[in-house]
């Protein structure tokens, strides 16, 4: 195979471009969408481009949005060429020189050819479930609140007790979840001393995450997605999430909502590139 040209960066100015590509085909395609208008809209709340890199190809994003797009340690990979031979290239010209989370990929054993072929070390493998809601579907529930409860966005100052409860946390994570609760509306419920009994994060992605709940067999993580899939509605966006496969109640909360499974997505970091 013939070496390919570097990866270029594209500009802030490109990322529109980019997001509307992935206009079709939903929901295959919606969570590029999606993440790529997150960085926008980022950038549009920060006046300045946003903490994060689209890595592509010169000669091809264009075309079929070959995207590999790094923030922090999570990196997120997109393309529409179902041959996948552009992203095979893009991802084999990548720097992997730490470690990075590759979140919610629908192409694992590409990525694992690539560890492979780059000799890297595989370090997470944590296979997961898509699941999906129609944003006609969501306005239509019906959101029951126990007395005093309310809903309401989740704000910075929630992200040591929410960082405590996730079982993923580590050494970055509650930054990454201040990060969200000040740029992502997050839903939480909260009692009537104005605690926080359960919550649900968007992810850079879009996707729900982080949900959680202080008193287990309460209802409140359905109230909370419940409440969050309703606020979405309102705005025509779809729900979606990803769920641990080996999370059996988590899996079984979606489908009692009406959400559909749509595929197995996998998070996979690497060890970092020897050099």
């Amino acid at each position: 195979m013939a070496s390919d040209p570097g990866l270029i960066t594209l500009a802030p100015n490109d990322w529109p471009h980019l997001r509307d590509l992935y206009r079709r085909d939903w929901p295959q395609y919606e969570v590029a969408y999606e993440t790529v208008q997150n960085y926008i809209e980022w950038a549009h709340q920060l006046n300045q481009p946003p903490e994060v890199t689209f890595y592509a190809l010169p000669e091809s994003w264009r075309k079929d949005g070959t995207v590999i797009i790094v923030s922090g340690e999570y990196v997120f990979i997109y393309t529409l060429d179902e041959t996948l031979d552009t992203l095979r290239r893009t991802l084999l010209a990548f720097r992997w020189d730490q470690s990075y989370l590759v979140a919610m990929t629908s192409y694992r054993a590409l990525v694992l050819e690539v560890y492979n072929t780059l000799h890297l070390q595989k370090l997470v493998d944590i296979p997961n479930k898509f699941y999906h809601l129609n944003h006609k579907k969501a306005a239509q529930f019906t959101v029951e609140l126990p007395e005093g409860f309310t809903t309401g966005r989740i704000f910075p100052q929630n992200a040591t007790l929410i960082n405590d409860r996730w079982q993923f946390k580590g050494s970055n994570s509650e930054a990454t979840i201040k990060r969200l609760l000040e740029r992502n509306y997050s839903m939480g419920l909260f009692d009537p001393q104005g605690q926080l009994a359960g919550w649900c994060l968007r992810g850079e992605n879009g996707a729900l995450q982080m949900l959680g709940v202080e008193t287990k067999r309460k209802g409140y993580g359905s109230i909370v997605l419940k409440a969050f899939a309703k606020y979405l509605a309102a705005k025509k966006l779809n729900t979606y999430a990803c769920v641990v496969s080996l999370n059996e109640p988590s899996k079984a909360l979606f489908l009692k909502l009406g959400f559909a499974e749509i595929c197995k997505v996998d998070y996979l970091m690497n060890a970092a590139r020897s050099t």
